[in-house]
């Protein structure tokens, strides 16, 4: 009888967090069932998105960026009892394989730490955390590149200049897969 109560609370608990849509702060978006990514949160930000069930964040902002806030952002998550990882990206610490491997390993704690719950994503825009996201997506889960950008890039939002000045969306594809098609023609 507990154990059929159990599993009854913790289907409602997911269902009612897929239905609660994503806080408006932070230009945050809702990539798939419990993942967000967000631009650089304000602790207001922050209190909202703790409140909505968000329990691991992964900020993918270096740290001279974080050194320019007027808080600690690694203590205030900590201090809330969510779970906090750093996988900076930036001038210093340029995208890399490292870095992909390493947003692998924080996703996989962020993901133990959350158990059901919301795991957020930031950077100061939110490009850096798409960019590491649609990558993991192709890497770890099987995603096409195209997949992986079909999710990062809600209402456009990293709609490649070259497709703006065009007015035509462009395809991502690896580049064995272009020469092996190039090659058959």
């Amino acid at each position: 009888m507990i154990k059929h109560f159990l599993t009854l609370s913790l289907l409602f608990t997911s269902w009612a967090q897929a239905e609660k849509p994503v806080p408006d702060v932070a230009d945050a978006f809702e990539v798939e069932p419990g993942i967000i990514i967000s631009a650089q949160p304000t602790t207001e930000d922050m209190e909202v998105l703790k409140e909505y069930g968000i329990k691991a964040v992964i900020n993918s902002r270096t740290d001279a960026e974080m050194d320019l806030l007027d808080f600690n952002e690694q203590r205030w998550w900590h201090t809330a009892d969510v779970g906090y990882s750093q996988v900076a990206i930036g001038s210093d610490e340029p995208y890399s394989v490292a870095k992909l491997t390493a947003f692998n390993e924080a996703m996989e704690a962020a993901r133990e730490q959350a158990g059901d719950q919301p795991i957020l994503l930031h950077c100061r825009s939110g490009h850096r955390s798409s960019q590491l996201y649609a990558a993991w997506l192709v890497k770890y889960k099987n995603h096409t590149p195209n997949e992986a950008f079909a999710k990062v890039a809600p209402k456009d939002r990293l709609l490649h200049p070259m497709e703006k000045l065009l007015n035509q969306k462009l395809m991502v594809r690896f580049a064995d897969e272009a020469t092996t098609t190039e090659e058959s023609h």
